[in-house]
């Protein structure tokens, strides 16, 4: 899924790729000549959420066809932030909401504070309740979901 509107390193890895029903995208704040002009973390989310935005139109999908996102920060004070940032521009109903991880990571390559995997899919889901009946929902995310052989359950800690 090659776009001029972002930035690709000449490395070993496609920032995204589609496959059969799924559109996989791995993105950051860098704009497509590689220049980062958004120091702060909330930002930095802003434009990261924009470029996952433009990866994942090329393979006919937008932000609300994410299942499953992982977010990657340097600095974990961010978090609360960046989940602002979530909140705002993905909705905070649990129906239409992805599984989302937030990771404290080492580092990330060109001076970025946030980084975003998304998994996105093509096909509509289906809620699979308690007593095994399935309920579709279009391109929602209902807490637990199934598409043929891909399972996804979220939850909360506390």
């Amino acid at each position: 899924m090659p776009s001029q509107d972002l930035f690709s390193e000449e490395m070993l890895f496609s920032p995204s790729i589609s496959a059969g029903e799924f559109a996989f995208s791995a993105q950051d704040a860098r704009r497509s000549n590689g220049e980062l002009n958004d120091v702060g973390a909330q930002d930095q989310a802003h434009r990261t959420l924009e470029n996952l935005n433009v990866a994942l139109k090329t393979a006919g999908l937008d932000l609300g066809s994410v299942a499953s996102l992982m977010v990657y920060l340097p600095d974990y004070v961010d978090a609360a932030e960046v989940a602002q940032v979530l909140g705002a521009t993905l909705g905070k109903n649990d129906d239409s909401y992805p599984a989302t991880t937030i990771l404290g990571v080492a580092g990330l390559e060109g001076g970025c504070r946030v980084r975003m995997d998304a998994i996105a899919i093509k096909q509509r889901l289906r809620s699979i309740a308690a007593d095994g009946a399935a309920t579709d929902f279009g391109q929602s995310l209902p807490r637990g979901s199934r598409r043929e052989f891909l399972i996804l359950i979220r939850g909360r800690c506390g």
